[in-house]
């Protein structure tokens, strides 16, 4: 640990032979805990249960918070569907009228041209 200026607090740690072991805020070693707690295996393995329980408890509420999200996209998807299907359903009604309305134009051009060629018969009957 670094304290002001960049030195290195040493009388924060105590050594027993190479292992560095961290003293209490009453500057004592913590292995007169260790004989008490079971010593840092003890403190470990309590702090590796902790942190598993705490990714699980994220990872849950992440695993529900995807669940919202899925929901809110298929809730969408199916929203879109639907108003697509709406629009091909006005589409194919006006496709259907707009075809009715080309072949009753193109009967009145037949009657037209058929109007035309027996007046243009007519006509070639009296100049004759």
């Amino acid at each position: 640990m670094e304290g002001e200026g960049g030195i290195r607090k040493q009388e924060e740690w105590a050594f027993r032979g190479e292992k560095r072991l961290q003293r209490s805020p009453e500057k004592e070693t913590i292995a007169g805990l260790e004989k008490e707690k079971g010593g840092w295996d003890v403190i470990k393995k309590e702090w590796m249960r902790e942190m598993k329980r705490v990714i699980i408890e994220a990872n849950e509420e992440l695993k529900e918070e995807l669940r919202e999200q899925g929901r809110v996209i298929r809730e969408e998807l199916e929203n879109l569907k639907s108003q697509m299907r709406e629009k091909e359903e006005v589409w194919e009604k006006e496709k259907e009228e707009m075809r009715g309305k080309v072949e009753e134009l193109e009967r009145k051009l037949e009657e037209v041209k058929l109007g035309m060629t027996e007046k243009d018969e007519v006509r070639e009957g009296r100049g004759e």
